[in-house]
């Protein structure tokens, strides 16, 4: 109880400038939290955000895959020749179905 009565008396010393300064602080903290609050929900920011994200993704996934056929030795001619090979062999695939396709039709 003692304690509580400290409080409440060191409370009630405080000068009305002292509430004032308060009430300043807290007016202008008030204040970039929501104007920190229009920013991050503004559709524009939103946007902006997402397409800053879009790139970064996008780019991370390029470099990863960049690095798939190329080291720091230069460009790895094995994974490149892979590449190659299953190109060339869905292009045969697809040339195929499509010939098979137009002799049934025939």
């Amino acid at each position: 109880m003692a304690q509580d009565d400290k409080a409440a008396h060191a409370k009630a010393e405080r000068t009305i400038g002292d509430i004032e300064r308060e009430l300043a602080d807290a007016r202008s903290r008030l204040a970039e939290n929501v104007s920190s609050l229009i920013n991050e929900v503004h559709p524009k920011a939103v946007v902006h955000r997402s397409v800053e994200d879009a790139k970064d993704m996008a780019k991370t996934k390029f470099d990863d895959l960049k690095a798939q056929f190329r080291d720091e030795d230069g460009w790895r001619v094995d994974r490149l020749a892979a590449l190659g090979g299953a190109v060339v062999g869905g292009i045969t695939v697809v040339a195929t179905v499509f010939g098979l396709a137009n002799r049934h039709s025939d």
